[in-house]
Parts: structure tokens; sequence; C-alpha cells
């Protein structure tokens, strides 16, 4: 799994701290949590999907409150490791998502 958030990218480092984040099973506009899961796709087909959603979970942010981001947890399972490759790399070509800090503690 790959918990990450996305949005204003202003704002991605700014909401690293613990504070900036609701810790229960909504976000802070007071929707659910926000998650995707690529098991049983095939690289091409996560990468659409998440190219899909990504200006979703953008607007999403823009319409909350400061800090302008939303909180996502991408799921890709196990096997062979081939879809974390591939998104981790994506996390890193997007300068509007960014790695959720490990100090983030979901209860």
């Amino acid at each position: 799994m790959f918990p990450i958030v996305v949005g204003n990218v202003n704002d991605l480092y700014k909401s690293s701290k613990r504070s900036s984040f609701r810790r229960d099973s909504q976000s802070k506009n007071g929707k659910r949590r926000l998650s995707i899961d690529l098991h049983g796709r095939t690289t091409d087909e996560a990468l659409k999907v998440l190219d899909e959603s990504l200006p979703r979970w953008i607007d999403s942010a823009m319409k909350g409150s400061p800090p302008f981001v939303e909180v996502v947890d991408i799921i890709t399972g196990g096997g062979k490791q081939i879809l974390s490759e591939v998104v981790e790399s994506w996390i890193k070509s997007k300068t509007t998502v960014a790695n959720r800090p490990k100090s983030f503690c979901r209860t």
C-alpha cells in the first residue's frame, strides 16, 4: 500500500504536521478517506486509472479547507511487486502527489 497526499503543490509539504491530517476514517472535508485498489490490473491499466483519478483527487482537495490536500491510499497487493514499482515511479513523477509522512499514524 502507498499512503499518499494529493493536492496543491504549495500545501503538500506544509501538511506534514500531524495536526494537518484527520486521524479517523474520514478526510478533512468529511468525506471517507479515498483509496484505490489496483489488484489484478496490468501496469498500463494501473497507470491509466491513476492518471484518471488524479484530477478528481486534486479537485476534491481544492474544495476542502487548508491545507488543500486529500489523503489517498493506493493498494497494489503482493505478487512480484511490479505494480509497486510502477506506482512508486508514478508518485515521484507527479508534482501534486507526495508520500504521506511516516509520522502520520492512522487509527
